[in-house]
């Protein structure tokens, strides 16, 4: 019997999406006070390989380029809700140690922004954000 390794996620390199801020559950709070837009459901659950999601940690917002969608039904045994995507940060953060290329796992409901099929230019952001 092989022994495979815990994940431990205080040395883990991926982002992952528990500690993303659920955007959707800051918005249903009428407390909260809203500091952007949430794209609307269907144009977070419909985003493909190549496509830019802006998520956000501890505040700071970044985008990821997304890598690969997973479907619910292809990981019955995994129970991750409908499905959920993996991507890799088009920068470095400024206030967590994760670099450009860090892996990062989240859901529709982590996704504050979105651009559609962009390339990037290298610097972290998508086309249509520069000023």
């Amino acid at each position: 019997m092989v022994n495979k390794p815990a994940l431990n996620i205080e040395t883990s390199r991926d982002i992952l999406k528990h500690e993303l801020v659920d955007v959707e559950t800051l918005h249903a709070n009428a407390n909260a006070i809203s500091t952007f837009h949430i794209p609307d459901l269907k144009d977070r659950k419909s985003l493909v390989k190549g496509d830019f999601a802006r998520v956000m940690l501890d505040g700071e917002r970044f985008w990821v380029k997304v890598r690969t969608i997973f479907s619910h039904e292809i990981f019955e045994f995994v129970s991750l809700g409908q499905f959920y995507y993996n991507g890799e940060l088009t920068e470095g953060l400024v206030t967590k140690p994760h670099k450009k290329g860090t892996v990062c796992w989240f859901e529709p409901r982590h996704i504050i922004g979105i651009e559609k099929g962009q390339e990037d230019l290298g610097i972290g952001l998508p086309v249509t954000d520069r000023g």
